[in-house]
């Protein structure tokens, strides 16, 4: 099993979207194995921080709003309506399971948790989340490729719109950071990483791939044997234990600083560094690395030549809340009914049709944020037989809503999930896009491409609004479309 697909089981059964098969998957797993049953455990420790957080943010928003009372009393109160609520749905969606399910015991412990068993302490308690909402903007995860982290709490928080603090390790897959200084930096795993600040990236294993699009923006790439600064340019650099940094230039300019001495470099030059900082010319360097530390490329193209193989891509179907477990299975096992546009199945209470003057047809779909789940959403699945090694190709066109604005962290998403012969989900590949401060007077592409993984017959496309638990916020999403090329 891949630690990848039991993340995001883990996080579906705490956010209350989990049933079917996928909640029969994750019980047996649990059960047989430990190292699952310590992720669990990880990731119930995550969300009951998250939710204590919740809970008294929005205690002292609630106080600041009203007569100014005790925020903690607030907090509290409002935390443990919630947390009563979470608990009763849950206990309801256990009810179904044999008893002494591990599910159940935990059920009842990540539960106590939220019912207070621990009066909520200080804004800065250490269970809040690493990075505070008024430290500056450092970096921001653009775009992934089966990532696998060592942490699995690193996933949930940078699909969350947070980064965490200090050291990053990523065992495989690839990631796109955006900082806050413009610059773009793809690193592809294994690789050892921290976002340092707006313009910083320090690098101790990975290769990485950076370039700064913006007139102004720029990057600085640290490693133990030199430091890279961009001067309007594309570069590409790789270290590993053992072995020399390895430094090319695709586009423009870099300053190459290391301890010995300083050198500019133009395109298509590159270098690599031994243990002593000396330099010496690698130009084979730029030819081996390829489309190594980057995404795959979206070839346009071909996405344009493609058949799409979605049903309904402009979300023309009228909506049609009725009983049943939907096409994916993947409402909360306690909601009596699925919201559906058709072939798309949505996240209930989130989702509805709505007219817009930039529509591909008459009508488009809107999702909104409010306070939970963190990502709702529309998805379509699509069989295809078995496309491994193809590539796949998905985009989506979203635009804001006039009177409903984004905050914090929240924008939308593109996703494309793999799934096996027996429906599983073993992979993705998402684009994170039209984030707070984007253009509201149009509708903005997001688009991603990957390779489908061996063993994939199918893909469920997901447009998702990254909602952060705000109570606010909400996108018009037309125009989606999935293609598969060889």
């Amino acid at each position: 099993m891949k630690d990848m697909h039991l993340n995001e089981l883990i996080d579906r059964f705490f956010d209350c979207d989990l049933a079917g098969e996928d909640r029969k998957f994750l019980e047996d797993a649990l059960r047989a194995s430990p190292q699952a049953r310590r992720l669990f455990w990880q990731k119930a420790e995550t969300h009951a921080a998250l939710r204590k957080w919740g809970r008294e943010h929005w205690g002292r928003v609630a106080a600041a709003e009203g007569d100014g009372g005790d925020t903690n009393a607030v907090g509290r109160s409002v935390g443990l309506r919630y947390a009563v609520d979470m608990l009763r749905r849950r206990r309801m969606a256990a009810s179904a399971v044999v008893g002494g399910s591990l599910l159940a015991v935990a059920l009842v412990a990540v539960g106590t948790q939220w019912l207070g068993a621990k009066v909520p302490g200080p804004v800065n308690d250490v269970s809040r989340p690493a990075i505070a909402d008024d430290q500056p903007f450092v970096a921001v995860l653009n775009a992934s490729v089966e990532p696998v982290w060592s942490d699995p709490n690193v996933d949930l928080m940078l699909r969350r719109g947070s980064l965490p603090s200090g050291t990053i390790e990523l065992l495989s897959g690839s990631v796109e950071l955006l900082f806050g200084s413009g610059g773009v930096a793809v690193i592809e795993g294994p690789a050892v990483f921290e976002p340092f600040a707006a313009d910083t990236l320090h690098v101790t294993q990975g290769s990485v791939r950076c370039r700064c699009p913006l007139p102004g923006s720029e990057l600085r790439v640290e490693t133990p044997k030199g430091t890279v600064t961009d001067l309007g340019t594309e570069f590409a650099m790789s270290i590993r234990p053992d072995t020399p940094l390895r430094v090319g230039v695709i586009e423009g300019r870099v300053r190459l600083d290391l301890a010995t001495s300083t050198q500019v470099m133009a395109a298509g030059e590159a270098v690599s560094v031994d243990g002593d900082g000396r330099a010496t010319d690698d130009i084979g360097f730029l030819n081996d690395f390829k489309t190594r530390a980057s995404l795959i490329p979206f070839d346009e193209a071909a996405f344009a030549a493609g058949v799409n193989l979605l049903v309904d891509p402009s979300f023309e179907s009228p909506p049609d809340a009725k009983p049943g477990t939907g096409s994916l299975s993947r409402q909360p096992p306690f909601a009596k009914a699925v919201l559906q546009l058709g072939p798309w199945s949505g996240t209930p209470g989130h989702v509805d049709s709505v007219t817009h003057p930039m529509a591909l047809g008459a009508h488009a779909v809107r999702i909104s944020a409010r306070g939970n789940p963190f990502w709702p959403l529309v998805v379509q699945r699509c069989t295809t037989g078995d496309i491994s090694g193809k590539t796949v190709l998905a985009a989506v066109k979203a635009s804001h809503v006039a009177g409903d604005p984004l905050a914090g962290s929240q924008c939308a998403i593109v996703k494309i999930a793999f799934i096996d012969e027996k429906g599983v989900e073993f992979g993705r590949a998402e684009r994170h896009f039209l984030k707070v401060g984007g253009p509201d007077d149009r509708f903005v592409e997001g688009c991603i491409s990957a390779i489908a993984p061996q063993g994939t017959h199918g893909v469920n496309y997901t447009v998702l609004l990254n909602a952060c638990g705000l109570p606010t916020g909400s996108l018009v999403f037309d125009d989606a479309k999935l293609v598969v090329v060889d």
